[in-house]
């Protein structure tokens, strides 16, 4: 869904809201990685006129969403509120205020669920406190097998040898 800027600007209203589901959106790839919806997103849109006709949304994402854990890419499943504000904005120029891109006059709700999914990812959530991730060596889940790779006569692989003072 596509909001469209310039009805708002004309609008003698200083508030508007939008509640909408997005039922077309199963999954999200970002960067490599994979957001799978277990649900439709919820996106709950507050947007507010100032004096200077400046407008400013504050927008909340609901997300039930499947990703994987960063230590053992297991599968993981979160439910999660993110919340992205800012002054809507049609250029991105330098600015000292958080702001929300809008292209050719529409503020796009798809773009703003995308902002939503990469901020998540870039939260490194894990599947436990207490997970093990994977084997230095030979890439095993440590939390469903152990490994011998740790024995002696075991060599590591030079590049990889720094992630021994992780765990």
């Amino acid at each position: 869904m596509k909001i469209q800027i310039n009805d708002l600007l004309i609008s003698s209203k200083k508030n508007f809201e939008y509640f909408l589901e997005l039922d077309d959106v199963k999954a999200l790839s970002i960067d490599g990685r994979e957001v799978r919806f277990n649900s439709p997103p919820r996106i709950s849109i507050k947007i507010t006129k100032d004096i200077a006709d400046e407008l400013y949304a504050n927008v909340d994402i609901a997300m039930n969403v499947n990703i994987n854990c960063v230590r053992c890419l297991d599968d993981m499943n979160v439910d999660t509120t993110i919340n992205i504000s800012g002054k809507l904005v049609d250029s991105d120029k330098f600015s000292e205020e958080d702001v929300i891109l809008i292209t050719n006059k529409e503020l796009d709700t798809k773009e703003i669920l995308e902002d939503a999914a990469f901020e998540l990812l870039n939260d490194n959530l894990y599947c436990d406190a207490s997970c093990k991730g994977l084997c230095q060596t030979c890439g095993a889940n440590l939390n469903h097998k152990n490994c011998n790779c740790d024995a002696v006569g075991v060599k590591i692989d030079p590049r990889l040898e720094k992630l021994k003072d992780f765990l």
